[in-house]
């Protein structure tokens, strides 16, 4: 198996019998131990591992490099235990004592990685059945059958017929748990102690190396030295998932929230916040390395002023669970099926917590099931929840797969009465299969269907579905950038606007903004900050980018400024050439992904632009954007 041989620790000729049949290049090494039971108010599980792991360590010396297997197995009848009979009376006794009557078998298995020393171990349990059998029975039982070392003087394998029924797994019953230790073995052979050397971004994964290959392993941050499972192999590289600490790195701080680890919506809250800093900057320049092969001006990454509770935004994923039951919360970390329970999200709100345990208690009472991707059946899918940072209300939007009016119409109106900061309740219908939010319905319930913001002096209105930064006081920080770069002069195109935040701020320091956006829900909302506001000098367009800007191309060096904050994927090509076919002396770029923003910088140089300066600034603290 790989570069290391399996070793069975055993005498056992059926244990050595299970393993061949699966492995059979297993190496068998007889270990000299005293298997004789001194319980010591151990459980049954602690026994078979305490002499399961007396066999490992008896053979270990023995083997320079590869993977240690040994079992132990008892038989137990409520409080008393059976070994292995040695006289022909005590198997006798055992018998009479276990027939009739319903018993457990346990087995502990110790599996050791030898010279890493990575020691896995568990214990299997199943429940057997003995038939009740009279005097004679007995003694043909003893006279005929090999009950010589096997725990409770039986073996199922052998005489079938004693057995009236038994639970869980019959190879457990034999000695051995045989699929399950054999999982765990190929688990250890592909586990390895490693140490971290950095921390790679955007999945915040640590950088280690197996064997000259790297290997990303989440839960690592740079320092750590641990146990390390690697669950996949690719040409360049693997990836992992760290198993055990061994040596915690010097950056590792505890996390504040108790869902860390399991829910997947943060991947940094165990690392010290400038060391995360750090990892950005880093990001930043290794994609300018990356794409345009030199480092333009990149200052100092500007700390976010607030590290806890900043959001603005959230959703909330249904699911199934057990009989009839139901989750709310975020994806489980690496999957997108499973959904942790949320009780708390200190980056987002006190409250959450409070508002989810109520809706998904309502949900269970509803008795209606939640939605199930692999089915495409359930009635239960999201909830959206927006934040004002400026007065803590909230907007909240449930999203369901098909129409029952009565059922979320009494859920808006008890959330309201409940909740004083929730300022509206809304119902979304998507009954599509995709995962995003597809509306095909959207009503307002209760109270009204907007929030209020502000953005330094600016107001803002805006929906459950409007494009609004994670993050408004990393983003004041940001727009007072931008506000720094222009001129009264400028005639500034602003490519996908959203509900026009970065336009009404700017418009007192420039001659014009024009903001471009597709979105309709985002217009209506821009067109509304325009009037609340009163600003006299910005109009909004609905269109897509390129569409606009193939409008534009006869006002060549008429927009002085472009400014642009795609989504997540950047802008194209194409996009690029039409900026620059308008002849803009200033392009303001915004991203939140380092790697597209680099890539369509190196678009612009290609056509004759320089990139002049970069300011990074920390949007949402313990993630990685």
């Amino acid at each position: 198996m790989g570069n290391y041989k399996i070793v069975l620790a055993s005498e056992s000729p059926r244990r050595i019998e299970l393993m061949r049949k699966v492995l059979p290049e297993v190496e068998i090494i007889s270990p000299d131990v005293d298997e004789r039971i001194q319980k010591d108010d151990m459980s049954p599980e602690e026994l078979v591992l305490s002499i399961a792991e007396k066999k490992a360590m008896n053979i270990r010396d023995k083997v320079d490099r590869g993977i240690i297997v040994t079992a132990d197995t008892i038989v137990m009848l409520g409080d008393k235990i059976f070994g292995k009979p040695h006289t022909e009376e005590e198997a006798t006794r055992m018998i009479y004592e276990l027939q009739g009557r319903e018993h457990s078998v346990y087995t502990g298995v110790v599996i050791v990685k030898i010279p890493d020393n990575i020691v896995r171990k568990f214990v299997e349990r199943s429940v057997v059945k003995i038939k009740a059998m009279n005097d004679d029975e007995v003694t043909t039982y003893i006279k005929h059958a090999k009950w010589q070392d096997k725990a409770g003087a039986y073996g199922i394998q052998e005489t079938p017929d004693i057995v009236e029924y038994y639970h869980g797994d019959y190879y457990n019953i034999v000695g051995l748990p045989v699929d399950k230790t054999v999982e765990l073995i190929h688990k250890v052979r592909d586990t390895h102690v490693l140490k971290a050397m950095d921390v790679a971004l955007p999945e915040g994964r640590g950088v280690a190396k197996k064997d000259r290959l790297v290997v990303f392993v989440r839960g690592m941050l740079g320092g750590d030295v641990g146990e390390v499972h690697v669950i996949r192999k690719r040409r360049s590289y693997s990836e992992g998932v760290l198993e055990l600490l061994l040596k915690p790195s010097e950056h590792r701080v505890s996390p504040v929230c108790r869902h860390f680890g399991t829910c997947g919506g943060c991947n940094l809250q165990s690392c010290d916040y400038f060391e995360q800093l750090r990892y950005k900057e880093k990001w930043v320049h290794d994609n300018f390395m990356k794409f345009l092969h030199r480092d333009p001006p990149i200052h100092k990454i500007e700390m976010a002023p607030r590290i806890w509770y900043y959001r603005n935004k959230m959703e909330f994923t249904f699911r199934p669970s057990g009989d009839n039951g139901l989750k709310l919360g975020l994806h489980r970390q690496g999957s997108y099926r499973e959904v942790v329970d949320i009780e708390e999200c200190p980056i987002f709100s006190q409250y959450i917590g409070e508002v989810l345990n109520f809706i998904r208690g309502y949900a269970k009472k509803s008795g209606l099931p939640a939605y199930d991707p692999d089915t495409h059946e359930g009635f239960w899918r999201y909830v959206v929840v927006r934040r004002s940072r400026s007065n803590n209300d909230m907007l909240v939007n449930i999203v369901t797969k098909c129409e029952d009016m009565d059922i979320v119409s009494k859920l808006a109106d008890e959330l309201m009465a409940r909740f004083g900061f929730i300022r509206g309740v809304m119902w979304t219908l998507a009954p599509g299969m995709s995962e995003a939010v597809v509306a095909e319905r959207v009503e307002l319930l209760q109270g009204e269907e907007y929030l209020e913001e502000h953005i330094g002096t600016r107001k803002y209105r805006f929906g459950v579905f409007s494009f609004v930064q994670a993050n408004l006081q990393v983003t004041e920080l940001l727009y007072n950038k931008l506000r720094s770069y222009l001129e009264p002069t400028d005639v500034v195109l602003d490519l996908y606007t959203g509900v026009g935040s970065i336009a009404i701020y700017i418009a007192d320091k420039v001659k014009s903004v024009t903001g471009v956006e597709l979105m309709a829900d985002c217009i209506r909302w821009a067109e509304v900050n325009v009037q609340l506001n009163n600003v006299r000098n910005t109009m909004f367009i609905q269109s897509d980018v390129k569409h606009i800007l193939r409008q534009y191309s006869d006002m060549k060096g008429v927009i002085t400024t472009v400014i642009i904050d795609p989504p997540r994927g950047g802008t194209s090509k194409k996009i690029v050439e039409r900026i620059v076919r308008l002849e803009p002396t200033k392009i303001l770029y915004m991203s939140c992904q380092p790697a597209t923003l680099v890539r369509d910088l190196a678009w612009f140089e290609e056509r004759g632009y320089v990139t002049a300066e970069v300011w990074p600034f920390d949007m949402p603290k313990k993630r990685n954007d």
